[in-house]
């Protein structure tokens, strides 16, 4: 099968990483998440490199660069690519696939940003820990939810999410066990769960099996080794709505 890349190769019409940071790019007229210097960035529209119509590779725009990118070798497990126009639709169809990072520990305070849309009422994690499950759970059933799954507590996030609908979440967690999570601009819950979280290795499912495989579209992941602010996180939500209204 052909491979592609998309915003990431040698001609000189695409955009580097480096060049990336460097311009300080600002999609959002003035405002970047590179400006809360994020370790971690994947960009459903920037970064993807395709084996046929299958995501291989999803580089990180993040300060880390490519030791995080998230990568995927074996041809039957890549997610398909969704691509779109702006503002974005574009992102990484999971579906029973999943990417892999070297695991990229955030430690006791983190921001953690994802953007994603149902496309199945069967319970998936848009990421994992790959220990444990932990990490973050869409719940898509009759009854469900989207929520942070923090082993062994569940954090509701939304209640009876619909298929199609997009959620731009936001969790702080402070001090390793303490979380704020907010979906779409609203402080969802505040909790204090026994379990902390500190990494990332895997986007799409809970593990390599894989399971509990999300089974939507993955548009936007963003990790920030802190607590943002009030006004960056203003910012940042302001950048979140208009980009993925």
């Amino acid at each position: 099968m052909s491979r592609s890349r998309i915003s990431r190769d040698s001609s000189r019409w695409s955009l580097q990483r480096r060049d990336l940071r460097a311009l300080r790019y600002f999609p959002q007229g003035g405002f970047s998440p590179l400006d809360l210097d994020p370790e971690i960035w994947f960009r459903g529209d920037l970064g993807i490199t395709l084996n046929g119509a299958d995501v291989s590779a999803w580089a990180n725009q993040g300060s880390t660069g490519a030791v995080n990118d998230a990568t995927q070798a074996t041809p039957g497990n890549q997610p398909a690519y969704v691509s779109g126009t702006y503002p974005g639709v574009s992102g990484v169809a999971a579906s029973n696939k999943f990417l892999s990072l070297t695991s990229f520990a955030f430690g006791t305070a983190a921001t953690i940003v994802v953007v994603c849309t149902a496309q199945s009422t069967q319970a998936g994690y848009v990421w994992a820990e790959g220990v444990g499950n932990i990490g973050l759970l869409s719940n898509h059933v009759a009854t469900g939810d989207l929520e942070w799954f923090n082993n062994p507590n569940r954090q509701k996030y939304v209640d009876d999410p619909t298929i199609g609908n997009r959620y731009r979440t936001v969790t702080k967690q402070s001090d390793g066990v303490s979380l704020v999570g907010r979906v779409n601009g609203t402080e969802a819950f505040s909790v204090t769960p026994t379990v902390g979280l500190s990494s990332i290795s895997i986007l799409g499912a809970a593990s390599t099996a894989p399971a509990s495989p999300y089974r939507g579209i993955i548009h936007e992941v963003v990790v920030i080794k802190r607590v943002i602010s009030a006004s960056e996180l203003a910012s940042l939500e302001t950048y979140l709505t208009t980009r993925w209204a």
